[in-house]
């Protein structure tokens, strides 16, 4: 999956991981190595977040249940908390500096769209 920010047209992250289950939410990026320029993680249902034992910044996009951003955080270091937001339905994960690279703020409409090499690969 890829996410846009339709109000830009920027592509904000070329490859997103969706994390839809309590497990894959519980778990998030806990065991994983740092996200790369690009990655991100899709937190849903979620209205916030900590960073507890993780050894590395974050990059956060708090969203409404229609996209629309409610709140960036950006470079949040790790044994912090950020939210919950009453109103975010969905937290995106992204490498720091993503929100600088790609202007990402409130009022933004940002969608989930599909790559286009999934497409490539679904038609092999």
């Amino acid at each position: 999956m890829q996410l846009v920010n339709k109000t830009t047209g920027a592509v904000v992250v070329m490859d997103l991981a969706v994390a839809a289950n309590l497990w894959q939410r519980t778990a998030g990026l806990l065991a994983m190595p740092p996200l790369r320029a690009g990655e991100g993680l899709l937190l849903k249902p979620c209205a916030g977040v900590h960073t507890w034992f993780m050894r590395y910044p974050i990059d956060l996009i708090f969203l409404d249940k229609h996209g629309r951003v409610l709140r960036t955080v950006e470079k949040l270091r790790p044994f912090r908390i950020a939210g919950p937001l009453l109103r975010a339905r969905s937290v995106v994960e992204l490498a720091p500096g993503t929100i600088v690279t790609y202007p990402i703020a409130p009022g933004d409409v940002l969608s989930m769209v599909e790559s286009p090499s999934a497409k490539d690969i679904a038609k092999s």
